[in-house]
């Protein structure tokens, strides 16, 4: 359990430096990494929303680009609606299981 620990710790800020980048740069996060991408292809409102999947991310896709296709608004509407829809059906199904309280 320490060595699971541990490597999530060291690999946290790897993940979430990731995702700013994609969050900031959109595709151009990727020009970062040597991808050869034209002018028009980083200014295509469905790949830089595509490429900022990360939640509300795509939202700042759209204030800079506008809007995407209906297909990428439907995957929009569900990464905002499924997570928590999902956190609360485990909350109000799965029984506290205790762990991580103080013994008695």
């Amino acid at each position: 359990m320490q060595s699971l620990r541990l490597i999530l710790k060291l690999m946290a800020p790897i993940f979430f430096s990731v995702g700013g980048l994609h969050l900031a740069l959109g595709p151009g996060a990727d020009v970062l990494l040597g991808a050869q991408l034209s002018r028009e292809v980083l200014a295509d409102p469905t790949l830089d929303s595509q490429n900022r999947f990360y939640g509300l991310a795509r939202l700042v896709s759209m204030a800079l680009l506008g809007l995407p296709p209906a297909p990428v608004l439907f995957l929009l509407a569900v990464e905002l609606i499924a997570p928590p829809g999902l956190v609360i059906w485990v909350l109000r199904t799965v029984p506290p299981t205790g762990v991580g309280s103080p013994s008695k």
